[in-house]
Order: structure tokens, then C-alpha cells, then sequence
């Protein structure tokens, strides 16, 4: 699934535009998941040390969720290169080709702008005008200590569904994991 670009400027006056992400485009794409990695460790489910992304790793996961019917790989892109990235990745079964999981981040100096809630709008409305045999689920998982993420999340329509007790070890105390869901029907 691929979208149009839609240009805006972020509430500070900043312009961009988001659009779908290119297999050319792998090594912005890496530069950007690789500062999330390491300005902000506790909200990832890896280490800095064991970030394990290669540009030719994505290049190919930009290139299957572009040609799945029920999949999507956009991207927030500014002066400075991609600034914000989410991926929806559909089931690829039968039974699971209707429910797509949901990952995000933003760039920490580009939080708080409304670039968040604008790339889950755009794949909610994405995955809506898609076949809905496609996508009629969006599922993803949050920290428990991310409440922004949680607040945004909610405020667009996801639910939680369930919490994953002390499934993630920050600086050596437990976190919960929350799943969270949006039915699109």
C-alpha cells in the first residue's frame, strides 16, 4: 500500500511532508531509526548494542510492506532528512492478514508538533480506503512508562487491550507492556 505526499508545517512553523517511503531511501531511514535508538533506550526492546538494522535489511521491509496489500512504510521528511517513520505490517495469514501491527517514532527535536498524531491519521485513513478484507485491525504495544505515546494513542481511537506484566526490564525494574488496538470499521 502506498500513499500521496501531504505537505503541512508542524505547530513551531516547520514545513514537511509525508509520504511513502522509498527502498532508495533505506539509509535516511536508518539514520533516523538509529537516533531513536540511542536518545531513547528506555523505549525501545533493544540496546543500542544490539540495534541490528542494516540499510539492506530495510530496503527490503520498505519494499514488502510497499507491495502487501495490507502493509504501509511512511515517513516525515524536513530540510534535515526523515524526521518521523511508521510502518503498519499486516498478518501473513489468512486468519491474520486483516489485523496490521503499528510502529512509530519521531525525532526527539520534532516531538510535541503534531507529527505523531498526523502519521497515524494518515495510516488510519490509509488502511480505511484499502480493501477492508485488508486492514480492519491496528494493533501496537506501548510502554507503560511512555505515557505520552499512551495519551496520543488513546486520543486517536486505540483501546487497550491487554498488558504484558513486567515483560520489559529498564535500568533493572520491570515495565508492562500495553497492547492497544483500533477497530477501523
Amino acid at each position: 500500500m502506498r500513499i500521496a505526499a501531504i505537505s503541512g508545517r508542524t505547530a513551531d512553523g516547520r514545513p514537511f511532508q509525508i509520504r511513502s517511503l522509498r527502498a532508495s531511501e533505506a539509509g535516511l531511514l536508518l539514520d533516523q531509526l538509529w537516533e531513536l535508538q540511542v536518545s531513547d533506550p528506555a523505549f525501545h526492546v533493544t540496546e543500542p548494542d544490539e540495534f541490528n538494522w542494516t540499510a539492506d535489511r530495510l530496503r527490503g521491509r520498505i519494499e514488502a510492506l510497499n507491495r502487501a496489500p495490507n502493509g504501509l512504510y511512511i515517513a516525515v521528511f524536513a530540510d534535515e532528512g526523515i524526521v518521523g517513520s511508521l510502518s503498519l505490517a499486516g498478518g501473513q495469514h489468512k486468519k491474520t492478514a486483516h489485523a496490521a501491527v503499528l510502529g512509530m517514532g519521531v525525532r526527539r527535536g520534532w516531538r510535541r508538533q503534531g507529527l505523531g498524531r498526523r502519521l497515524v491519521e494518515v495510516a488510519c485513513d490509509a488502511a480505511r480506503t484499502a480493501d477492508p478484507q485488508h486492514i480492519a485491525v491496528l494493533t501496537l504495544t506501548v510502554f507503560s512508562t511512555n505515557e505520552p505515546a499512551q495519551r496520543l494513542y488513546a486520543s486517536l481511537g486505540f483501546a487497550e487491550e491487554g498488558r504484558g506484566g513486567g515483560t520489559i526490564r529498564i535500568d533493572g525494574r520491570d515495565q508492562d507492556v500495553i497492547l492497544m488496538a483500533k477497530r477501523l470499521s
